[in-house]
């Protein structure tokens, strides 16, 4: 919710919220808009694959139902859909039962996060037309770059607009100074890195930089 506060703050009351995960705590829903939620199955634990080809597949599909059933309930007139693991279909079928306009956004490429986690291939296949069907029916694609945006122009045939999403450069602070005569050069990292490849892309990057 909190990548949403720069629209929440001024428009709160033009939102409503559908997660799809358990219920969210009330502290979770900072600006107190419309809330409803369907969790993912936690079922069968020992069939790993079959739960995830559920999730991702019959069982979005009907947490899109039961979207566009609050949706209609608030008098929804967009659906906005942020694509990654269920949402990609949940979106898809909120916004056609709903009869309204889809938009979606990406942060991370949807197939790949799933790719990481032990997706099968057959999954990855079939997860990966679900992108395609979904971003084919969006009115609007939201991406986070200029180059993930040309990826899918690529691989789906689809325009996207690129949302530069972080703080206003006029709000942060002067720029510092970086000697390079210092080593070693100390590197910062904020947030997650799960994934081990984003380490080799930072190898790689720190050797672009030491070559220059």
């Amino acid at each position: 919710m909190a990548f949403m506060a720069v629209l929440l703050e001024k428009y709160a009351n033009r939102f409503c919220w559908f997660s799809l995960r358990a219920a969210a705590a009330a502290s979770d829903n900072h600006f107190g808009v419309p809330y409803a939620y369907a969790d993912h199955l936690r079922q069968p634990t020992r069939l790993r694959l079959l739960k995830q080809y559920l999730n991702l597949g019959p069982w979005a599909g009907y947490m899109g139902y039961k979207a566009s059933r609050f949706g209609r309930a608030q008098n929804v007139e967009v659906v906005l859909a942020d694509l990654a693991f269920e949402a990609v279909v949940a979106g898809r079928v909120a916004a056609r039962l709903l009869n309204v306009p889809l938009l979606v956004s990406v942060h991370d490429d949807p197939v790949n996060r799933i790719r990481v986690k032990g997706a099968a291939p057959w999954l990855l296949k079939l997860y990966d037309h679900a992108v395609f069907k979904t971003m084919k029916a969006a009115a609007r694609c939201g991406v986070i770059c200029n180059a993930m945006g040309q990826v899918y122009q690529d691989r789906y045939g689809v325009a996207t607009t690129t949302l530069f999403i972080g703080v206003e450069e006029h709000k942060c602070l002067s720029q510092r100074h970086c000697d390079a005569r210092k080593a070693p050069i100390v590197v910062g990292s904020v947030g997650s890195v799960n994934y081990l490849e984003n380490w080799r892309l930072l190898l790689d990057a720190v050797r672009l930089l030491n070559r220059k």
